[in-house]
């Protein structure tokens, strides 16, 4: 009976968690008899894989921490802009969050509660999974907010994509720019990469 259970979980999740047992009634036990076995690989405290080629960072991560939005470098690469894995990750949280048990090696941001949520979409991992990330104007203004944080030749790159983009939405962009108080920043820099 639970055999049958267990089939069906492992054929329709890549990642799979403890709560994918306990939602269909399968002692939890399982798990660990399925590791012994090398059915499943523990990945993180209640995250298992099938296998290697299955293991996504960034889902996983998102598994483990509901609130972080990936934001930054992560959002670019979620995003296409950048075919370059970044060594670390970076997501925001809001003020005041205990960041305290994210792995020192990733990039945390703050922002205000209320501006936390603007522009957050659900995005496709390269391995196929969504997790949270914020929409290309919120990533390209915060990226113009804190230009003088990333290296050079990166911003331009990204910002000459980024004014290449066919669907890129500037009406959003310039509504967000006003929000977080960049707007003549924004204007100064779409100019130069226009000429």
């Amino acid at each position: 009976m639970y055999q049958e259970k267990i089939r069906h979980i492992l054929a329709k999740n890549k990642i799979i968690k403890t709560s994918d047992f306990s939602d269909s009634n399968i002692p939890k036990n399982y798990l660990p008899r399925l590791v012994l076995k090398g059915e499943l690989i523990k990945v993180g405290r209640g995250i298992y894989i099938q296998d290697w080629s299955n293991y996504d960072e960034y889902k996983i991560f998102q598994f483990q921490h509901k609130v972080p939005i990936f934001s930054f470098l992560s959002a670019l690469y979620l995003h296409g802009f950048t075919d370059i894995i970044p060594k670390y990750m970076e997501f925001t949280v809001y003020s005041g969050y205990n960041a305290s048990r994210f792995d020192k090696n990733n990039q945390v941001h703050y922002v205000k509660k209320e501006l936390f949520s603007l522009g957050m979409m659900r995005i496709e991992t390269p391995f196929g999974n969504h997790v949270n990330c914020y929409n290309l104007e919120r990533t390209i203004c915060d990226l113009i907010g804190n230009r003088s944080k990333m290296e050079r030749e990166l911003f331009v790159s990204v910002m000459k994509e980024y004014v290449k983009l066919k669907d890129k939405d500037l009406n959003t962009l310039f509504k967000y720019a006003e929000i977080f108080g960049i707007e003549k920043e924004v204007l100064e820099i779409l100019e130069v990469m226009l000429e």
